[in-house]
């Protein structure tokens, strides 16, 4: 059984590397659907784990950074990172991992340069993002040579990345997260949580305050200081997040997804994606 930590109001689950004998590479028989459900808990790997999107759109917590993924996104998450995922709401996202021993592919080929986590995008990390596509065929398929080839992507993957700073574009509110008092950002983490994974429902300051062990005066004030906005602001402005990604990637109407992201009509969600964005959600579309 996996080791179970708490980190505040969140269980943190081991989850070890069991690859087959003499393989650095395992990938599940079958491609995986992230949940839809509220996460119960986060976890970590011994392994490097390299995914693409192949269908929906989804939300993946790295450690403090949220992110709205749609298909076609690839993600690599390094070892001992605490990370989870989900679908959104009426959208099954579903994904292709494989996983590989970072240890072993180190003695096997010394040269190999271990990154840090990154999401790539098509649009914004276009050569990172088909290298660790080609590292999930070479991994599936197994074919000749697959290890030798996969160690190859992903050494030029590591240079690239090196090159580019891979990392995604801090927005306003995660940079004042990163810049934020640790004891502050320990103690509204079980929110931040909450909001990314419940972006969908309502949700009350007096929750996310009791989920924080904080009177809700309190929690305002250093939710407020760690990420620039309020609660219910930092809330409308993910949901905004999550819309930008499902314009992008999918045909839904306005309507459509405006439901799926928690608004009550078409009419707020225009008005808070024009806020955030500076265009209207078609014009965005169209960009």
């Amino acid at each position: 059984m996996p080791k179970r930590i708490m980190i505040t109001e969140y269980p943190v689950e081991y989850v070890p590397f069991n690859p087959p004998e003499n393989k650095c590479f395992y990938g599940f028989p079958e491609n995986q659907d992230l949940p839809d459900s509220n996460i119960a808990s986060m976890h970590y790997h011994s392994s490097y784990q390299i995914g693409v999107c192949l269908s929906g759109n989804g939300v993946f917590l790295l450690e403090n950074d949220i992110y709205a993924v749609k298909a076609g996104d690839a993600v690599l998450i390094a070892p001992d990172v605490i990370h989870c995922s989900k679908s959104i709401k009426n959208s099954n996202c579903n994904w292709d991992f494989v996983y590989f021993d970072p240890f072993e592919m180190k003695n096997r080929y010394p040269e190999l340069i271990l990154p840090k986590s990154c999401i790539c995008t098509q649009e914004n990390e276009g050569e990172l993002n088909t290298l660790l596509k080609k590292i999930i065929q070479e991994g599936r398929t197994c074919r000749d040579e697959y290890e030798r080839l996969s160690a190859l992507y992903f050494y030029t993957y590591s240079l690239l990345s090196m090159r580019k700073g891979a990392v995604p574009d801090a927005s306003a509110e995660a940079e004042s997260i990163k810049n934020a008092e640790e004891t502050d950002i320990y103690n509204i983490m079980p929110a931040l949580k909450e909001i990314a994974f419940r972006f969908d429902e309502s949700i009350s300051v007096a929750e996310l305050a009791d989920i924080c062990n904080l009177s809700e005066s309190h929690f305002t004030r250093i939710f407020k200081k760690s990420t620039g906005m309020s609660p219910y602001n930092y809330t409308l402005k993910f949901r905004a997040k999550v819309g930008a990604a499902l314009l992008k990637a999918t045909e839904k109407t306005v309507n459509e997804i405006s439901d799926c992201v928690g608004f009550k009509n078409a009419s707020d969600f225009y008005r808070q994606f024009t806020k955030y964005y500076s265009c209207s959600p078609m014009d965005y579309r169209k960009s």
